[in-house]
């Protein structure tokens, strides 16, 4: 992915904006049964993430993200994104789904 923005920025702030995602998506989804335990995942290792080896990781219901790098100028991250599209785009997405409008009284 390549990301360009209005305000210079670091990897550190992106760090910490992806934290505060996944505090956010815990405080409004983390009671739900499938939900993951962390909506993204940062991983440092150089080379990953990788989709035979990282694509499962808590239940295949997390979106990983790894390689983050803020360019040159500040004003362009870069990095690389990978989601298990059957589980969490799918089959275990619109179980959470389900489950979240069942929670909010939608569907009975």
């Amino acid at each position: 992915m390549f990301v360009d923005t209005y305000h210079k920025t670091s990897k550190e702030e992106i760090e910490n904006l992806f934290k505060e995602f996944n505090r956010s998506c815990k405080s409004e989804f983390g009671g739900l049964y499938s939900s993951p335990q962390k909506t993204v995942t940062l991983m440092n290792e150089s080379g990953r993430p990788q989709p035979l080896i990282d694509s499962n990781l808590d239940k295949g219901m997390t979106t990983l993200v790894g390689e983050l790098e803020v360019n040159g100028d500040g004003y362009r991250l870069q990095y690389f994104a990978l989601s298990h599209n059957l589980k969490k785009g799918a089959a275990k997405g619109a179980v959470q789904t389900a489950e979240f409008l069942l929670r909010e009284g939608y569907i009975g």
